[in-house]
């Protein structure tokens, strides 16, 4: 597994509590911000467990896709 992928598996054991599968990457996103450039590489993942635990939020909930703006 290689450290992009490695930092996602963990990340989601941290905050969800969960083990998941990290995939390929499907898209990269840009954007130029007054003050620097941001690029994120978005990776297909699936849940292992069949759970998540949200542990480091005061407030979550699942979206729909007719709620995002795509």
């Amino acid at each position: 597994m290689g450290a992009e992928k490695y930092a996602i598996y963990y990340n989601n054991c941290e905050e969800l509590d969960t083990k998941i599968k990290v995939g390929e990457v499907i898209d990269k996103i840009e954007y130029d911000y007054s003050m620097f450039h941001l690029s994120i590489d978005c990776f297909w993942t699936k849940t292992v467990a069949n759970r998540l635990n949200p542990k480091k939020t005061e407030d979550a909930r699942w979206l729909t896709v007719d709620t995002l703006q795509i």
